[in-house]
């Protein structure tokens, strides 16, 4: 089969390629390279993920606080599937890791990617399925393949529980643009109990997570206020924002806050689809600039989805570990793939109610170049929406 992978002697970092078609029996890190080195890279990578989970599980029973391991999910199943679309996120872009470390990481980072399958959320139809998993040849379905497995291929073995029934009224590009920015914001709004009637403020509110993370609030009872470039104020109050406030217009950002928070209370969380270790992030700092105003405009959480590498080591200690060693009132949220099927399957019903609606940005061929074009687009950080790849063709 034909599959996206990442290749750090290629400009752009990607390369086309003909790969082993999965089965339902292959293993999670089969490698699409033939060198020696590399096999037993990805051989040994298994075998500490498989340690790592036996010592989680058996810590977990000892400790029941300790949080469940990336990937412990008791009798796991799973369906190989034809993919129609993969939808095309950062972390795509990033080589998976390249948004955690330091830059001068980047050539390390893309050695250990190399060779392997690009992209995370995809849509397409089921081929082959074990009976009793819940899923038939046929049927159609959306969700996300476990990082490093890749999506960007014409054939998946996705886990049962990383997928669900694609929602009856979206298209297959629509579908599969919504999984891993859906996830996200649904688990860090679920996490922090966000209530009907409270107050949050969604900064990049235009972008594939923020125009989600607007819709998303709003089902939850909310009011929100968002933040986006001046072209795209109309667009989020189209998706239900209750004030929208340009970064880049005439009114100061923190005056127009101060101003909403007088009439309508402090926020109760501030969910930053913005920040992260990009230098270009540098000049906004939403978070020093919102928390030393007076009066407070925060009284709860403020999460981010992107930080520096020192936040994303307290992330991980906090995902595997069970250690919080973030200060009071701020949380880098990492999002949870496993067992992730009941929070699309919550999705599916929003979207067939008509109250979450995806926004597509651009649609790029399956070629190297169109993955380029997209990897180009994503990194420009002025994308509307989201970014589709069309991996089978005639499908909508």
């Amino acid at each position: 089969m034909q599959a996206i992978l990442y290749s750090k002697n290629s400009r752009s970092g990607v390369r086309i390629a003909t790969v082993p078609r999965p089965s339902l029996m292959s293993t999670q890190y089969d490698p699409t390279s033939t060198g020696v080195i590399r096999f037993w890279h990805f051989r040994i990578i298994e075998l500490i993920s498989t340690f790592m989970s036996y010592c989680m599980c058996l810590l977990r029973r000892l400790l029941p606080s300790i949080p469940g391991p990336y990937g412990e999910i008791a009798d796991r199943q799973w369906v190989l599937c034809r993919v129609y679309c993969g939808g095309v996120n950062p972390v795509d872009a990033k080589f998976l890791y390249g948004d955690k470390l330091p830059h001068f990481l980047l050539p390390l980072v893309k050695w250990f990617v190399e060779g392997r399958i690009c992209g995370i959320d995809f849509s397409g139809v089921v081929v082959e399925a074990p009976s009793d998993c819940g899923y038939a040849p046929g049927d159609a379905v959306f969700g996300t393949i476990p990082p490093f497995c890749g999506s960007f291929a014409e054939y998946v073995r996705a886990p049962t529980d990383f997928i669900s029934h694609k929602p009856r009224n979206v298209s297959f590009v629509e579908a599969s643009a919504l999984p891993l920015v859906a996830l996200t914001t649904m688990q860090a709004f679920d996490d922090n109990n966000l209530k009907i009637g409270q107050h949050v403020l969604i900064l990049g509110a235009s972008g594939g997570t923020g125009h989600i993370a607007v819709q998303i609030a709003k089902t939850k009872g909310a009011r929100v206020t968002a933040v986006a470039g001046s072209r795209n104020v109309d667009f989020v109050k189209d998706l239900g924002a209750d004030n929208v406030i340009a970064y880049d217009g005439s009114e100061d950002v923190l005056q127009a806050l101060q101003t909403i928070t007088s009439r309508h209370g402090p926020f109760d969380l501030v969910f930053d689809a913005v920040s992260s270790h990009d230098p270009r992030d540098a000049s906004f700092a939403y978070e020093s600039r919102i928390r030393n105003l007076r009066p407070p405009l925060l009284s709860g959480m403020y999460i981010f989805i992107g930080g520096v590498p020192k936040d994303w080591v307290f992330a991980h200690l906090k995902r595997f570990l069970g250690v919080d060693c973030f200060s009071s009132g701020r949380q880098l949220f990492w999002v949870r793939f496993p067992d992730s099927a009941k929070r699309l399957n919550s999705l599916r019903r929003f979207c067939e109610a008509k109250q979450i609606k995806v926004k597509i940005a651009n649609c790029v061929p399956f070629t190297e170049e169109g993955v380029q074009e997209a990897f180009r687009l994503q990194m420009n950080r002025r994308v509307v929406g989201k970014i589709v790849i069309k991996i089978a063709t005639g499908i909508e």
